[in-house]
């Protein structure tokens, strides 16, 4: 097929209105369909040195390797994180957060990647000769670190000791949370701390180790369960902290809340589907409260999981996705999404344009025939050397005058001279 012998206008009127429609389906894709994803990230965390801190830090690693940029934000806790999220001016979009600081309602706002590592209510108090401390209620009179305000710690120890008919916001107690409240507590400014966090915090592992400090365990913990259902019973069993020299020596009962990770659901799906990969890479392993794939879970999050989270753990990775490096396999979706338009209009057009431009081709003969024949059938009635005669053979003459100067492909020019021939089949006819 030879395109040659259009003119502008008639290239313009020929594949105009195959480009305003592509270019109609292009806007109408990205106004709905979300933009490239960003490269980068900002994750609040918790203060620094607690698990959370240390996953945070895990996750800018693991990210860091396709290309994305994870910017950690220290907070008080899981309040503030939460709080953060629901912000829009605050340019947080994940964070860490445990179990029952949100509520349903958040869901209009935010998802959960997945429920990603247990932290337990660790309570420890400085050991006095013989005296142990078996029940939260005789902490009632002591000096207590219970974290900031904003942070999870505090609302879980104000809801246990309000438990045990204690307020401990009306008596003596400390804001201090991370290394400083294990400080205060080894300088003996403070008598006990709570802190709810992973085993692989600092603070948690100083304590632990340190002679002096006992960590206070929960006989009632099954009972504590059913009247917070955000906290889970575990077990810290003997020789977990240190198998050569037996530590603990018996087992602990705990409670724990669940760590999860949320994000703004306005966050590109790209960024939900990395993180969801990022989560399963750094804690699907064991731990001192979990086996081996217990996390990440898709259940006991206190906001529904994404639904791009979901698939991934689910169906795991697309073809692209796993054969192609995180950037590129994104870019060659967005192509392939771009390409459903094309394809919807090029199919089309490859077998109409062909059959337009040989209509317009011979159109530009054509039109001439319904005059030529008109002219045909006055000459039939119509003598020869009359004034009517002379009037049909210059109107020819004008419509042949006409023909001369349409230019038309070779492959046309059959149709143009036969325009000629029968022009002057009806000249002859008059003469």
């Amino acid at each position: 097929m030879h395109w040659r012998g259009l003119t502008v206008r008639e290239w313009i009127w020929l594949i105009g209105p195959w480009l305003l429609g592509l270019a109609a389906m292009i806007f109408v894709i990205n106004y709905f369909w979300q933009p490239a994803p960003p490269r980068s990230i900002v994750l609040a965390t918790g203060a620094e040195g607690g698990a959370a801190h240390r996953a945070g830090e895990r996750y800018r690693d693991v990210l860091a390797k396709r290309g994305i940029t994870v910017e950690l934000k220290t907070t008080n806790g899981s309040l503030e994180n939460r709080a953060k999220l629901l912000d829009d001016d605050s340019g947080i979009s994940a964070a860490f957060v445990q179990t029952g600081s949100g509520t349903m309602e958040d869901a209009v706002w935010l998802s959960a990647i997945a429920g990603v590592y247990p932290e337990p209510l660790w309570i420890f108090y400085r050991a006095e000769p013989k005296k142990t401390i078996t029940q939260v209620s005789e902490l009632g009179a002591k000096k207590i670190a219970i974290g900031s305000r904003g942070s999870g710690t505090r609302r879980v120890a104000v809801e246990l000791f309000a438990a045990y008919g204690i307020d401990i916001e009306k008596q003596a107690y400390s804001e201090l949370n991370g290394m400083p409240a294990a400080t205060a507590l080894l300088k003996r400014d403070v008598d006990a701390l709570a802190v709810v966090t992973g085993e692989d915090s600092a603070q948690v592992q100083l304590l632990l180790h340190d002679a002096d400090i006992r960590l206070l365990g929960f006989p009632q913990s099954a009972a504590l369960s059913r009247h917070f259902p955000h906290l889970t019973t575990v077990k810290l069993v003997p020789g977990m902290i240190d198998l050569a020299k037996n530590i603990p020596p018996e087992e602990v009962p705990l409670l724990a809340a669940m760590s999860q990770l949320l994000v703004r659901n306005d966050l590109h799906p790209a960024l939900i589907r990395i993180l969801a990969e990022a989560a399963k890479e750094i804690h699907h392993g064991s731990g001192w409260f979990h086996k081996a794939g217990d996390f990440p879970t898709t259940r006991g999050t206190d906001v529904p999981i994404h639904a791009d989270a979901d698939r991934y753990f689910t169906s795991g990775v697309s073809f692209l996705q796993r054969h192609l490096p995180f950037w590129v396999s994104v870019w060659v979706e967005r192509a392939l999404i771009l390409l459903v338009p094309l394809l919807a209009i090029g199919i089309p057009a490859a077998r109409l344009l062909p059959a337009i431009y040989n209509w317009r081709m011979r159109e530009r003969v054509y039109r001439w025939y319904a005059e030529v024949r008109h002219l045909d059938t006055e000459a039939l009635t119509t003598k020869p050397a009359s004034t009517e005669a002379e009037n049909i053979l210059s109107r020819l003459n004008k419509i042949e005058a006409r023909a001369d100067n349409v230019r038309v492909p070779l492959a046309f020019a059959r149709e143009l001279y036969d325009l000629k021939v029968h022009i002057d089949f009806v000249r002859r006819r008059l003469q």
